[in-house]
């Protein structure tokens, strides 16, 4: 997914054009995801880290607008990936410029060094 807009990006790992953010440096992130359907239609979002499915949003109300929302805390090495993706679902976003209701973000816990599997 490509958002119109971007509120901070520090360190620039978040690319605008592709909707992918790149970790520069290894640690533990927290990345959260909204996302709003159009009246009485459904939205459908995933999380992906490095092309491995994390987790998904699904939202869906008949006859009102559909919420969503989902979470993941990841232990991403300098260089992994983590985006969003709707491609194999149906999915009517709602808002614009002025009514944003989608949001991305991300940002990091606690930075490691050295690469040792969190648990939990």
């Amino acid at each position: 997914m490509v958002f119109d807009r971007v509120f901070v990006n520090l360190g620039q790992d978040f690319n605008v054009n592709t909707g992918v953010f790149t970790a520069s440096v290894g640690g533990l992130y927290a990345f959260h995801y909204h996302a709003l359907a159009q009246s009485s239609q459904e939205v459908w979002v995933e999380l992906y880290h490095n092309y491995i499915y994390v987790n998904s949003l699904y939202g869906h109300t008949s006859g009102s607008y559909g919420p969503g929302s989902n979470s993941a805390v990841l232990e991403l090495v300098a260089g992994d990936t983590v985006y969003l993706d709707i491609k194999h679902h149906d999915s009517f976003l709602y808002g614009g410029g002025d009514e944003v209701y989608s949001t991305f973000s991300g940002y990091l816990l606690s930075p490691i060094n050295s690469h040792h599997p969190v648990v939990g």
